[in-house]
């Protein structure tokens, strides 16, 4: 697998430092342009990493509301012992996958 780019990772610490963040705000404490966030930040709405948070909020300077981010949950299973827990073969696939998408997430640190 491609190793994460240094945008991808800076997006990621930042969410992680603010909770929930519109993507400017993101960008901001990531200190990466607004075009290269906004491009990032659909990626990783597209590929799980981000959730959309509630309805969009009014910001000043903006005519549309704007949405706001924040790093999806990426579950509390492990994929070892899944079959011990009596977990059926789609429900051990799910917990791999979402083992997978963290391990992804640390390779950022």
């Amino acid at each position: 697998m491609r190793p994460q780019g240094e945008i991808r990772c800076a997006l990621l610490a930042a969410f992680a430092q603010l909770g929930q963040a519109t993507t400017r705000q993101a960008a901001e404490r990531a200190q990466v342009g607004m075009r290269a966030a906004t491009v990032t930040v659909a990626h990783m709405v597209r590929a799980g990493d981000l959730v959309v948070q509630g309805d969009p909020i009014r910001v000043p300077g903006v005519r549309r509301p704007v949405p706001v981010y924040a790093l999806a949950d990426v579950g509390r299973q492990s994929a070892q012992g899944s079959a011990a827990r009596g977990l059926e073969p789609w429900q051990q696939l799910v917990s791999w996958v979402l083992v997978r998408r963290r391990v992804r997430q640390a390779a950022c640190t």
